[in-house]
């Protein structure tokens, strides 16, 4: 059991994304969703998942990072160099994606998408119990988004199903990234483990697998804060150029 319990805790550590549509029924999707543009009464500093924040119990990552909202998504949800180097790191190869693509395809063009990840993971020599790999399938669907200042709300959930009890829960995350101040951007984090099955493994696997987020999340806040530094003149100007847009198109004061 242990050596199951390690198994299944090490493929939790590197990613936390989305869930396959075989384990939607029993874990549930998040269908309720939004998208907001300049015209709409928007408070500084309140979340851009609601007035009642759909946060979970247990904060992943509460940082504030030197850019604008829309460039910290882009860092963390693109294909850059940087990322892709990070998950070959982590012993994730054989990636394919599905999307970004509208949640509902009768709105072709709305914001509001999905997509999702399939690869495969390495498992340590000390963990593998016949296997050298296992699969890992992803989701990551923005739930909810603002123009200005540019503001999302990404749901996620972890599915494993070819480890020991990775079959009986999936962690959700929601990550949500939104104007702080001037030129910077609360990135905030939560995290909750759900249940299809019982189990007396509940709270061991919960906990290491927060853990595990937490230094998934510090190591790509890390990433984010390199490039930050290393472009910091490229970045400077796009931070500039979305103030500059939503003075002029939607007469946004900062």
């Amino acid at each position: 059991m242990r050596i199951g319990l390690q198994l299944v805790l090490f493929c939790l550590v590197p990613c936390c994304f989305g869930v396959s549509g075989n384990s939607a029924s029993k874990f549930g999707h998040h269908f309720w969703a939004q998208s907001y543009d300049g015209a709409v009464e928007y408070e500084p500093g309140t979340c851009v998942c609601g007035r009642d924040p759909q946060h979970y119990p247990n904060v992943i990552a509460d940082v504030v990072l030197p850019t604008n909202p829309e460039t910290v998504f882009n860092l963390m949800y693109s294909y850059h160099d940087e990322i892709q180097e990070f998950w070959t790191q982590q012993g994730m190869h054989d990636l394919r994606t599905i999307g970004w693509v509208p949640q509902d395809p009768s709105y072709s063009n709305s914001r509001l998408r999905t997509r999702t990840m399939l690869f495969s993971k390495d498992i340590p020599e000390g963990l593998r119990m016949g296997h050298k790999t296992t699969r890992v399938q992803v989701t990551d669907t923005i739930t909810h988004l603002r123009d200005c200042p540019f503001s999302s709300s990404v749901l996620s959930t972890v599915y494993t199903p070819d480890l020991a009890s990775g079959h009986a829960f999936a962690i959700k995350t929601r990550t949500c990234i939104t104007s702080h101040a001037k030129s910077e951007t609360r990135l905030l984090v939560t995290a909750v483990l759900v249940w299809g099955d019982e189990s007396g493994l509940q709270q061991p696997i919960g906990q290491a697998a927060f853990d595990g987020l937490r230094q998934y999340h510090d190591n790509i806040v890390s990433i984010i804060r390199d490039q930050l530094a290393t472009h910091k003149e490229v970045y400077a100007s796009l931070d500039e150029a979305a103030i500059v847009e939503c003075r002029n198109k939607f007469r946004y004061v900062d």
